[in-house]
């Protein structure tokens, strides 16, 4: 498969009824022993973590709205399509940089 994937064959898409979007500014990919799952975070808050000890912990608590399921071919068609796309993004608008703070999860 080379080159720009949607250049290569027609298609459409259709939705169904119960289509959604979803905005995230984070994100969080882990495997199943059969699938990859991807959550999809927004708003990212310091909560105090309940221990027995006399001192309160602060952790980051992440809010996720959606959770994707995909196997794992799917996830490695992701993976090529999105490299595809942020290099173009990034020929038209210059390096996409990371912020420390969103650098985790």
């Amino acid at each position: 498969m080379g080159g720009n994937f949607l250049a290569e064959k027609a298609f459409s898409v259709v939705r169904n009824p119960n289509f959604r979007k979803h905005y995230a500014t984070n994100v969080l990919v882990y495997p199943s022993d059969v699938d990859f799952r991807v959550e999809l975070m927004n708003e990212k808050f310091e909560a105090k973590k309940e221990s027995e000890e006399e001192e309160e912990e602060t952790i980051d608590e992440y809010v996720s709205d959606a959770l994707v399921t995909l196997t794992p071919e799917a996830t490695k068609k992701l993976v090529l399509r999105l490299e595809e796309a942020i290099d173009s993004y990034e020929e038209k608008f210059g390096e996409i940089k990371i912020s420390p703070e969103r650098e985790y999860p």
